[in-house]
């Protein structure tokens, strides 16, 4: 039985070696890409301690429905000791009448950040910070391998090493997701002055498990995944959140002046 197991062993290794190019070749995500952030901020940000910020959704978001996004700049608010105000309390303004007397009315005629900035300084808030969208993208390819065989591995790539790598599909992979993008901007309450505009990109792929591995059956014709550590479900969805948290972190530290 042994010796027909050894055979059996023997006849698979010489097929490898007569085709001559068959062998199994690690992909191992070490490290987080840098995220794409195009944010400007005036110098007063670095100068600056806010104590409170009044978080304005996008316009026309409907109440509860920027809930989760407002948790979650919320806690990373509180860890850099900043307190968020709901941008939902800007439903109705508090004015004062020519009699000196003070009543509550619909602020339709107003936009949301002239309400915003009403109740902002009504609450005790140091700034605004208007979200101008804050969602997903649609998936396009955003990370790139090549097969190196000297190191019988797959080593990330630039696009163009990518697209220049000749031998066949099994001689690179590429990585596709969709893109989280943060777009706003924030205001002082006391002058309307635009302090910091943010822009800040982050495919998920740049933020998949730093312990992700996959190996593959190469060939020049083609690659077969054989075995991976994270079903592509589950690294995505894990990759969505590390983003989320990344983005909302990078604005904390615009915020807090240690990015600029």
């Amino acid at each position: 039985m042994l010796k027909r197991s050894f055979l059996v062993l023997l006849s698979c290794l010489l097929s490898l070696c007569i085709f001559g190019c068959t062998t199994v070749a690690p992909l191992n995500i070490r490290t987080e890409l840098p995220i794409l952030d195009r944010s400007v901020a005036s110098p007063a940000v670095a100068s600056r301690h806010f104590r409170k910020i009044m978080v304005l959704p996008p316009s026309g978001t409907e109440r509860g429905q920027f809930d989760t996004a407002i948790a979650t700049f919320e806690r990373e608010f509180l860890r850099n000791g900043v307190t968020v105000i709901s941008g939902a309390v800007t439903g109705r303004v508090v004015f004062a009448s020519s009699g000196g007397e003070h009543k509550e009315e619909g602020a339709t005629p107003l936009s949301d950040v002239e309400r915003a900035l009403i109740m902002a300084k009504d609450s005790g808030a140091d700034a605004i910070m208007q979200v101008g969208g804050f969602a997903w993208d649609q998936e396009s390819t955003s990370r790139w391998f090549v097969y190196e065989r000297s190191s019988n591995n797959y080593r990330e790539a630039t696009r163009q090493e990518h697209q220049d790598r000749q031998g066949g599909p099994g001689m690179k992979q590429a990585f596709a997701s969709r893109s989280l993008k943060f777009i706003g901007r924030l205001i002082d309450v006391n002058n309307g002055e635009v302090m910091a505009s943010f822009d800040i990109m982050a495919p998920a792929s740049w933020s998949m498990p730093t312990d992700y591995t996959a190996s593959y059956m190469v060939t020049p014709e083609a690659a077969k995944l054989i075995s991976v550590n994270y079903d592509p479900v589950s690294a995505l969805s894990k990759a969505e959140r590390r983003s989320v948290e990344r983005v909302v972190e990078r604005v904390a530290e615009i915020l807090s002046g240690k990015h600029f």
